[in-house]
């Protein structure tokens, strides 16, 4: 069979530290002198004979391109360092290409490059000796997260709804080795709105890694205490079994848990801080399903809730790291991700419902014109309601002052608000905020 080397650090001081322990050296030593046919075996006129030692000089093999990134997820203005792993052959020249970078091209072994753009980009090395060459692409490679993202004093709110989050670079994706298992915006299914964010793990292979990197988000902005992450989540096991059969490789193979790590960062993306993992019965929300899983219901969404009341500072950014167990797992989808604070002062919707205050916005999707419709059992004298964007900009006001006991119906018109995406109907009550969303078509 193949022979797996095991190399033994803690015998370095012995003549054969990457095979063998002191007591194997001697035992297979003593092995090969019990009969003396064995001892021929590592005689060096055998080795002569058998080609081992003939004299011929060393084969020179054209390299073959390989290399990795230290940091291949950070933010613009940064500088990553690229190594070079080019293996077969010692390469003499390299010659590098950086898609966004600055420098774009370069020909050192290890090149440092700066991005200054946010998205992601592909790197390619052609590694070169006097043999031949090899060049290898990495599409995709490095994810450049933006900078310039303010938060609003309720916090994040994203229902993937507008999908500059994505083209402007806000919110990052870094994956591998598969790129095309990765995270992506779908309006195949929401838990509200059209829009959700997928992990597309349907077949996937074990290990294949995807990460959903949110903006910076200034925690010391969020008004309020008890701070909170708060998202939806959906997704169905496969089987229960734990041997199930391939058909991609004919074969019989284990059934591994997928895992979603919530995980967050203080110095863009430098070292990340686990908040919570999800892992096998955890992540389901809709029982089994074998085939290729899409919820279709509101009873197939579950919400998951983490706390941040030790979470601080001005650019702290969040990680949804899935790592695929096996090819027995199923796609994955998260939409209404929010990051609020649940005091007094900033209530999410959630929040509301529990202290028995309900908004109804409706139509929502809104076509032409939505109702907004609450009740209030006292009279409140400074009454705000305003229609605020994703950004947190005001673009329409429906009251300014005092509001009676009693139900209350504000309209909206579509001519009101700018274009197709998710707003926000922002009610402020004496100084306590609740919000409710709302999808312009």
């Amino acid at each position: 069979g193949e022979n797996y080397q095991n190399f033994m650090d803690y015998v370095s001081n012995y003549n054969c530290p990457n095979m063998f322990t002191k007591d194997q050296v001697t035992r297979m030593r003593a092995t090969l002198s019990q009969y003396s046919w064995r001892g021929n075996m590592v005689t060096e006129t055998n080795n002569i004979a058998t080609g081992v030692a003939d004299g011929t000089a060393p084969c020179n093999m054209a390299p073959v391109a390989e290399f990795w990134a230290t940091n291949p997820i950070v933010c613009v203005g940064s500088t990553v360092n690229f190594k070079d792993g080019s293996f077969n052959g010692t390469p003499t020249s390299w010659n590098w290409e950086f898609e966004g970078g600055n420098p774009a091209t370069s020909s050192a072994q290890n090149p440092d490059v700066v991005y200054n753009t946010p998205g992601s980009y592909k790197v390619k090395l052609t590694s070169t000796n006097a043999e031949g060459s090899s060049s290898k692409t990495k599409n995709l490679m490095i994810t450049v997260l933006d900078n310039n993202y303010t938060t609003p004093s309720y916090g994040l709110v994203e229902g993937f709804e507008d999908g500059w989050a994505f083209s402007e670079g806000k919110w990052g994706i870094y994956t591998e080795p598969d790129l095309n298992k990765a995270w992506a915006r779908t309006g195949q299914a929401s838990s509200s709105g059209f829009y959700s964010i997928r992990m597309n793990n349907y077949e996937n292979t074990r290990t294949n890694m995807s990460a959903l990197i949110s903006p910076s988000v200034n925690m010391d902005a969020i008004s309020g205490t008890n701070k909170k992450m708060r998202f939806k989540l959906a997704y169905a096991k496969r089987t229960n079994e734990e041997f199930a059969y391939n058909p991609a490789n004919d074969n019989m193979e284990a059934v591994v848990d997928d895992e979603l790590t919530i995980s967050r960062s203080t110095n863009c993306g430098g070292n990340w801080t686990q908040l919570r993992k999800l892992k096998g019965n955890q992540l389901v929300s809709a029982g089994l399903n074998p085939n290729k899983f899409i919820p279709n219901s509101s009873n197939q969404w579950m919400d998951v809730e983490i706390s941040l009341t030790s979470t601080t500072g001005s650019d702290v950014r969040f990680k949804f790291e899935f790592k695929s167990g096996s090819a027995f797992g199923n796609d994955l989808y998260i939409d209404d991700i929010n990051i609020f604070a649940a005091s007094n002062t900033n209530v999410s919707i959630d929040d509301i419902a529990k202290e028995a205050f309900e908004i109804s916005v409706y139509p929502n999707p809104m076509t032409n014109e939505s109702n907004i419709v609450f009740q209030l059992n006292n009279i409140v004298n400074k009454a705000n309601i305003d229609v605020v964007d994703m950004l947190g900009r005001t673009v329409a006001t429906l009251n300014s002052g005092a509001l009676q006991a009693g139900e209350q119906v504000f309209k909206i018109g579509r001519e009101e608000l700018g274009a197709s995406g998710m707003y926000f109907i922002r009610i402020n009550l004496d100084n306590k905020v609740f919000t409710e969303k709302l999808i312009v078509r």
